[in-house]
């Protein structure tokens, strides 16, 4: 009786090619290292998008840390 249960429980659980049991923990982990380049080039363009105000408004490197 449990073995059946058991089975159809198997069947519901999604499973990578190999067999094995996908955790939300792999689903994460996979998302994060595609979303890392995007993030990379963001926090890039941030800093650049700062270095032009501090120009255009003639910040100082010790204004900028406020």
């Amino acid at each position: 009786m449990f073995g059946a249960v058991l089975d159809k429980i198997d069947k519901l659980l999604p499973k990578d090619a190999e067999g094995n049991f996908i955790t939300e923990q792999k689903k994460s982990d996979a998302s994060i290292s595609k979303l890392e380049p995007a993030l990379t080039q963001i926090g890039a363009t941030d800093r650049l998008i700062d270095q032009i105000v501090y120009k255009l408004y003639g910040l100082t490197d010790e204004k900028e840390e406020l």
